[in-house]
């Protein structure tokens, strides 16, 4: 009897090896399923990446933070193994976050604290009491809240509308959501522009500060995260059972040491060949279907599928060239979508100052509510990070991250487009009500180039894409890592994860399925678009793999049962339904795995582009 010969094994190319790219990369090679996994940069990691100067000292992009509810990043941490024995997941520890203010700070600075082990009598016991425990934490945190803001100035009744407009969201469906608030500004749902402008003020800086987003990003994406914020509830997802992960995490060193290097090593014993300094620039097609990646110096990656993982500025870049714009029209077309500058530095100490306040200790997170660059700061080193070299005479690393770039500093009156590196320095410790005593040194993100007019002119065609500010006294600040923020109508005007061509898909924080965890640019969104197109490529293409990793997403929020009975309610009058993918994308898997959306119509693009 013959058996019937099995599909060869189906080769994916990826192209990008940020978190999205090394989320794909890790699906697909647990499923047998040979991967190339392309990298522009010398190293991996994307935005999250943290590098070592000459001199020892560690620098990043912008601090780390960790949400327990990040479901698909957390779980995949629990598989990737470390040279100690343990997992990535070992290597987060819980920190508190503290809001401060010019004259005062409101939370209590605690020690970090590692996620433990509990007994699942215990776990059990806390599952059915949670929803009381949650309940009982909404009305005390509401009470607070009212409270604060009266303290800055905020009407009652201005904070009772404005908890109203988040909590309501605990009782509406995904579905009445999206149709309610996908094409609403935040600050239009808030109706700020009739409040008072101490509420406008700090209605405003909650989404800089947690998201790195302004007011005028999608209502659907900001207020479920600002809801989270508010009542800290906590979630966790089904693979951590039996964990007990702090609500805010960060990781207990230098992020590539500790999660990017792991999780590199991990996906090379499962036999990704890794390319760096490979930066795609073309793309080959043939019959409908994209038959290789070709990189800017001309090697060819030949694939059977393909993920397109790369920052939002470079996939328009690459939109560009004549046989991806015909193949891939989707991504020419203008999107509800922003450019944002979120930055950050860090400051070497040789000790902590006694001058400096009370919750500036390590492992504690300060979000700066009054500081007009949106700052948000933690203390590292000794005391927070585990078994961290660092170069002598340093004992801790002040990691500042700022998200308005356009609002003048109260040093030097300028924004921080117009600042010099170290009118930045100066603007960040002031605004942060720090002193420069026991500082040996700086360094400014890698990603942020200040370069004089004539330079920049010289250079701009030979950069990165890149988003450049404004001239300003001779000099400009070009930023190639900007944040992409969704835009009312994103849904239906933004890159999709299915795209027009069978056997091509994107990833990263760009891209948009309805399936995604996230909609707002962090780790985790990249994750599960990682996740998400890797599923996709198993199920339409390669049958004889099967995803070794299958997470059951579950709802973050309290209070599940309010929103099925409302979904009951939606489904009984909603108008028929759309179709979701642009046209000529494969059709979806039966299996559910995600879908695309509607057709992009062109409007205004709200950033430059270069």
């Amino acid at each position: 009897m013959r058996h019937p010969e099995k599909s060869p094994i189906p080769h994916v190319v990826i192209a990008g090896a940020g978190i999205a790219g090394m989320a794909a990369a890790m699906i697909l090679a647990e499923a047998g399923v040979r991967v190339t996994l392309c990298e522009a940069a010398p190293e991996a990691g994307g935005k999250a990446k943290s590098l070592r100067r000459p001199d020892g000292h560690p620098t990043e992009h912008s601090l780390r933070v960790y949400l327990d509810y990040y479901q698909t990043l957390l779980t995949l941490f629990l598989r990737i193994p470390t040279e100690s024995g343990k997992t990535v997941l070992d290597n987060l520890v819980g920190v508190n976050a503290v809001r401060v203010y010019r004259h005062r700070t409101f939370g209590r600075a605690a020690a970090p604290a590692p996620a433990r082990r509990r007994r699942t009598t215990f776990a059990l016991l806390a599952r059915v009491f949670e929803p009381l425990a949650q309940f009982s934490r909404m009305v005390v945190r509401s009470a607070l809240v009212i409270v604060g803001m009266a303290s800055r100035g905020v009407s009652p009744i201005d904070a009772i509308r404005y908890l109203h407009a988040h909590v309501r969201l605990l009782w509406i469906c995904p579905e009445r959501l999206t149709a309610e608030l996908a094409d609403v500004a935040y600050e239009d749902y808030l109706r700020l522009s009739k409040k008072a402008p101490r509420a406008q003020a700090f209605f405003s800086a909650l989404p800089r500060i947690f998201v790195a987003a302004r007011p005028n990003a999608e209502a659907a994406a900001i207020a479920p995260i600002i809801l989270k914020g508010l009542f800290h509830f906590t979630s966790r997802p089904a693979a951590l059972n039996g964990i007990t992960a702090p609500s805010i995490m960060m990781m207990n060193g230098p992020t590539s040491e500790r999660m990017v290097d792991p999780w590199i090593r991990h996906l090379q014993t499962l036999g990704v060949d890794l390319k760096f300094d490979t930066r795609i620039g073309d793309l080959e097609f043939r019959d409908g279907r994209v038959t290789a990646l070709v990189s800017t110096d001309g090697r060819r990656f030949g694939c059977d599928f393909a993920v397109l993982a790369l920052p939002y500025l470079t996939l328009r870049r690459l939109a560009e060239r004549d046989c991806v714009s015909r193949h891939l029209p989707h991504l020419t077309q203008q999107h509800a979508i922003a450019l944002e500058s979120s930055n950050g530095m860090q400051f070497f100490l040789r000790d902590i100052p006694p001058t400096w306040p009370a919750h500036v200790r390590p492992g504690v997170v300060g979000t700066h509510f009054e500081s007009e660059w949106a700052l948000v700061s933690v203390l590292q080193g000794e005391g927070f990070w585990a078994d961290v070299a660092l170069p002598a005479g340093t004992k801790y690393v002040l990691s500042i991250t700022w998200s308005d770039v356009d609002t003048p500093g109260p040093v030097f009156g300028r924004p921080a487009s117009e600042c010099t590196p170290d009118e930045i320095a100066t603007e960040c410790l002031a605004q942060c009500g720090l002193d420069r005593s026991h500082i040996a040194g700086w360094h400014i993100d890698d990603e942020l180039k200040h370069l004089s007019e004539a330079d920049y002119q010289n250079l701009a065609s030979d950069l990165p894409p890149h988003l450049a500010s404004a001239p300003a006294r001779g000099q400009r600040m070009v930023n190639l890592s900007p944040l992409t923020i969704l835009l009312p109508g994103a849904r239906d005007r933004s890159p999709r994860i299915r795209t027009e061509v069978g056997n091509l898909f994107l990833a990263g924080e760009a891209s948009y399925s309805p399936d995604l965890t996230f909609l707002v640019p962090t780790m985790e969104k990249a994750a599960s678009s990682g996740y998400l197109a890797a599923h996709n490529i198993l199920s339409v293409g390669a049958a004889d793999a099967a995803p070794e990793l299958r997470i059951d997403f579950n709802d973050p929020v309290p209070f599940a049962v309010l929103r099925r009975v409302d979904r009951w309610f939606w489904n009984r009058r909603r108008p028929p339904e759309s179709p979701c993918d642009p046209p000529g994308a494969a059709c979806p898997s039966e299996n559910g795995v995600p879908h695309g959306c509607p057709t992009p119509v062109p409007h205004q693009e709200n950033a430059p582009r270069r």
